[in-house]
């Protein structure tokens, strides 16, 4: 099962497993709340794309810079592995 962990803020550390689509976010309907100024409320979702999990922005207003980072650099599950 993948697992996102925070990097940054208060919870740092905090581990979050995940084996259905999830919604990243300061808002308190996101499934991963984060605590971030600049992150919006519904920020990010994680989505199951054939055997890749993806990180997409949810068109957020400071997204796009920093959601290309992120999955340049961290995502690419693969399903099972």
């Amino acid at each position: 099962m993948p697992v996102l962990t925070l990097q940054n803020g208060e919870r740092a550390g905090a581990a979050f497993p995940f084996d259905r689509p999830v919604v990243l976010g300061r808002g308190r309907r996101a499934d991963i709340v984060v605590d971030d100024p600049s992150a919006s409320r519904q920020h990010a979702k994680i989505d199951l794309h054939g055997r890749d999990w993806q990180l997409n922005d949810l068109e957020s207003a400071n997204g796009k810079k920093r959601i290309e980072f992120y999955r340049k650099r961290h995502i690419s599950k693969r399903f099972g592995s």
